[in-house]
């Protein structure tokens, strides 16, 4: 971390440094220099002796006079030559004087030059010099010949002298030559520092002074003057700074005086806010009350408009049940048409008035995406294949099964995306894509994309289409109809959920659009699923037009591990079939996609036709219509199955394993209890819903009480315990919270009996009021009989009876005919010639229908029993057979449920009614009958 310096450290810093560094560095080198020249007179010094001894001590190492060494060694010992040795060729001494240090070791290489070494240890420096024979012969000598022969006499170097010279003198002169240049250093540096305080007092003393004045005059001190009588650049800044400071004070004094008088203004503001604050608050709890008087106008409105139109739509389903002429269904068809409608901008405008309000509440619970896709596809498919549009979903495998979603308001915002399409494109297809845009690890997002190729948009009816009670242009508002409040729901919803929403579109080439939701993980711990699949390996030939149909049902069947090899054109199956059989790798089953069953009916037959010869597998069609009639003219044709487009992949997957894996019998054993009789007791103060609520009950097989207002609920709920209470909300007098209320006090004989209200429109608040009143859960108007089928079974733990009669309502059939022409005329769309083709093709069946019903019957072969008893009831829907068609049905859900008893009676039933059918057939009056219809 950089160290904060005020400007006098800087000026002694910069001042100090450089004299510090020059005095060093010249302090090192001189000395340095003087330490050099005292070891090299050392070094002189001793060669110098070791070269005079050994020219001195040749004789005597020749001689080998040792004392004449040894004295020549003592006369030279002085305070700084400790010892003297001298040493023969081999290096053994031969005389010395002093205390010698160290061994003498020869030198090997260089000979003739003297050998400095520093003994570390001793602190001392050796010097070996050379002792040589001069090259001339000695007369004299006693023995000369003989030396002359000594082969050691030929040798030049005849020994050593070894000087040793002490450092102690060197030492103290070096020491010398420190102290005196650390002396001169320090004075230099000295007289630099006096000289450097001396600069940064000159310096600094002036600038500190500005630096207080500046302090005081921030700190408010506007009076502060500067006078340290500075010259050149200081003077300039000085006299700047006190007229700043004057210039200051003048502004000081202005802004006080002005604060003053805004202080007296804001005094005044308070007062007049204060005012209004009072005024304010009057304000918000008038709009608080009109808030509150705004919803419950809503849920008032809600159940005021959804009242009756619960009762017309109930009691117009309920109409399209009976026999009806042509003409009447087509009014009915209307009516039914119109109420939806009518109801469904009721749903819209009300929602609409809920998001408005802050009313809207997502209902987070775990949710399968997939079926959540599925289940809307399947509700939207009628209104798609009426234009033989080719709707398509599309979910990427790495989307997550389960997430917390509103899987209610997820619907809804799809329903509508895809509606639009559906309605704003006249041929093609819409792609319903479902992707995983972001993965982490609690939170997924995910991005569903709708894309048809309608009329398309244009840019300025793009930056339209999120205004609400707008459309695109008021010719498609005439044209098309709706409220302009769809998209606009559909993005507050999707910003609930943390998304976002666009479109992208050109005109005349189609639209996509896309809305991104935030969602929590669901972890799933032991969940089977049916990716899971037993169908694994099996060879599947796909025959689809349509490419991303063909990609999507592709890739939903790869996903369950089946080999799929895909074809677009009715001219490359053949060369399939031929190859496959070929290559000794047949299909398990050909599936073939059509887009208009009714135009290409001739081309499925051939298809389904060619395909079974060719392969003799089975054969599956997927087709872009749901009407029964056609799918049972496709199964006739020899198709193993017949599913309706868009495809739910659970129906698919079941079909396939009911055809290539084996359903288990049911066990003779297994017998099934009939189902306890329920008692329901039904609260509401209008007639037409109660009335209505009576007949699905009825329906369903379920005794009703009913009850015209909340006392009288409460007398009845204290005479007899019900399974279940359906309790209307709003009801003059006592409503159905104060009723519930009541019936849950602890003298009630049905304090535990469960309590489902019924109301048309249910707010937050009202949702808490109904569980504080101790109702367990509620249904939102208009009801049908599925939604209610489906409470009964939740709250009672009990099923219900479908809307056939049971075995002991048997005798009520006798009223109906065996055969009933007119009921073949209509189901045949009264086309005689149809009609009566339909019939014959029954009764040349039902013979041998009745003998293998009764063979596996006999046999206890229930699930073959079950089988055929299904495709006799499926023939008696077309054909004006209604005893029959009651009867086989009802023996095929006793089969289901293992129930003998029912099973042995309804076998019985059905053997009788298929011998009075072909009794009738063929008795003159019922020829008459159609051969007058055939004749007209």
């Amino acid at each position: 971390m950089a160290m904060k310096w005020g400007i006098k450290n800087r000026v002694l810093f910069l001042a100090l440094t450089p004299t510090i560094v020059i005095s060093i560095l010249l302090g090192v080198y001189f000395i340095g220099i003087r330490l050099g020249d005292l070891s090299k007179a050392l070094n002189d010094r001793g060669t110098a002796v070791a070269t005079r001894l050994a020219s001195q001590g040749e004789y005597g190492l020749f001689a080998r006079d040792t004392e004449a060494l040894r004295n020549l060694a003592r006369r030279t010992i002085n305070k700084e030559i400790s010892s003297i040795g001298f040493y023969n060729k081999k290096g053994v001494e031969i005389a010395s004087a002093g205390k010698l240090n160290s061994d003498l070791v020869p030198p090997t290489t260089n000979l003739g030059a003297i050998q400095i070494i520093p003994n570390l240890l001793s602190d001392t420096i050796s010097f070996i010099a050379p002792i040589t024979l001069p090259e001339v012969i000695i007369d004299s000598y006693p023995d000369s010949s003989h030396s002359l022969e000594d082969e050691s006499l030929k040798t030049t170097v005849i020994g050593w002298v070894k000087v040793e010279l002490e450092h102690k003198a060197t030492r103290l002169k070096e020491y010398q030559v420190l102290i005196h240049s650390a002396l001169i250093v320090l004075l230099g540096l000295c007289i630099s520092s006096l000289l450097a305080l001396r600069l940064g007092h000159d310096v600094t003393h002036p600038i500190l002074e500005l630096t207080n004045a500046v302090e005081k005059i921030k700190n408010g001190n506007l009076e502060t003057r500067i006078k340290t009588q500075s010259h050149w650049e200081l003077g300039i800044l000085e006299s700047g700074i006190n007229t700043m400071a004057g210039s200051l004070q003048i502004a000081h004094e202005e802004l006080q005086q002005n604060i003053e008088k805004a202080t007296a203004d804001l005094r005044q503001t308070l007062n007049t806010i204060e005012v209004q604050n009072v005024e304010l608050d009057a304000a918000r709890k008038e709009a608080e009350a009109a808030t509150q008087v705004k919803s419950e106008f809503l849920a008032s409105m809600s159940h005021e408009l959804r009242t009756p139109l619960n009762g017309i739509i109930g009691f117009i389903n309920l109409l399209d049940k009976t026999e009806l002429t042509e003409r009447q269904h087509d009014f009915l068809t209307i009516i039914q048409k119109s109420s939806r409608s009518l109801l469904a901008i009721i749903n819209d405008i009300l929602d609409f008035s809920k998001i408005e309000a802050g009313k809207m509440h997502l209902d987070l619970n775990p949710m399968d995406i997939r079926e959540c896709i599925e289940d809307t596809l399947t509700l939207l498919g009628p209104s798609a294949h009426e234009k033989a549009l080719e709707i398509v979903p599309f979910v990427y495998s790495d989307v997550p099964n389960k997430i917390l979603c509103d899987s209610l308001r997820l619907k809804q915002i799809i329903t509508n995306l895809v509606s639009n399409s559906i309605k704003f494109t006249q041929h093609g297809s819409v792609v319903i894509r479902v992707m995983l845009e972001q993965d982490g690890p609690l939170h997924v997002t995910l991005c569903v994309s709708v894309t048809d190729t309608g009329i398309g948009l244009s840019d300025e009816q793009k930056d339209q289409l999120f205004t609400a009670f707008n459309q695109a242009t008021p010719e498609i508002t005439r044209r098309f109809g709706g409220t302009g409040l769809g998209l606009v729901i559909c993005k507050k919803l999707v910003e609930q959920m943390h998304g976002s929403i666009d479109v992208e579109s050109e005109q005349g080439k189609g639209t996509n659009f896309w809305f991104t939701v935030k969602a929590e993980k669901v972890l799933e711990i032991n969940s089977s699923t049916i990716e899971e699949s037993e169908l694994r390996d099996i060879r599947i030939l796909l025959l689809e037009k349509h490419r991303v149909t063909r990609l999507s049902i592709s890739h939903l069947l790869e996903k369950w591990g089946m080999r799929v090899v895909e074809c677009e054109d009715t001219n490359d199956l053949s060369y399939l079939l031929e190859q496959a059989k070929h290559n000794n790798d047949p299909f398990g089953m050909i599936i073939v996609g059509i887009n208009q069953p009714v135009a290409e009916k001739d081309s499925i037959n051939a298809v389904i036709t060619s395909a079974k010869n060719a392969n003799g597998g089975p054969v599956g069609v997927l087709v872009n219509t749901t009407e029964f009639l056609v799918h049972n003219e496709i199964l006739q044709a020899g198709a193993s199955l017949c599913l309706a487009k868009p495809l739910c992949r659970r129906k698919l997957y079941e079909a396939l394993t009911k055809i290539f894996i084996s359903q288990p019998q049911l066990s003779t054993q297994e017998i099934i209890e009939p189902l306890p009789s329920l008692n329901v007791l039904a609260v509401d103060d209008n007639l037409a819903n109660l009335k209505l609520v009576k007949v699905f009950l009825e329906n369903i097989g379920v005794e009703t009480t009913l009850a015209k207002s909340g006392y009288e609920a409460l007398q009845l709920s204290k005479q007899k315990i019900y399974n279940l209470i359906l309790m209307d909300l709003r009801m003059p007098g006592m409503d159905g919270i104060e009723t519930a209320m009541q019936i849950r006090n602890t003298t009630n004989p049905n304090i535990n009996t469960p309590i489902v209200a019924l109301s048309a429109h249910v707010l937050i608040g009202e949702q808490e009021n109904i569980a504080a009143a101790g109702m367990n859960d509620y249904l939102t108007k208009p009801i049908d009989e599925n939604s209610l089928r489906a409470s009964i079974y939740k709250w009672t733990h009990s099923g219900v009876r479908t809307q056939d009669k049971d075995v002991s309502n048997m005798e009520n059939l006798n009223k109906i005919k065996t055969i009933d022409w007119d009921l073949c005329k209509k189901l045949a769309g009264n086309k005689l010639d149809l009609a009566q083709e339909m019939l014959i093709m029954l009764i040349d069946a039902l013979p041998g229908d009745k003998s293998r019903i009764m063979q596996h019957y006999s046999a206890r072969n229930f699930e073959e029993l079950r089988e055929h008893v299904h495709k006799l009831h499926g023939a008696c829907c077309y054909v004006g057979v209604p005893k029959l068609k009651h009867i086989a049905k009802e023996l095929e859900n006793a089969i289901g449920n293992a129930a003998l008893e029912q099973i042995r009676a309804f076998v019985a039933h059905i053997e009788a009614e298929i011998d009075d059918v072909l009794t009738y057939f063929h008795t003159e009056e019922f020829q008459e009958i159609s051969q007058i219809e055939i004749s007209v």
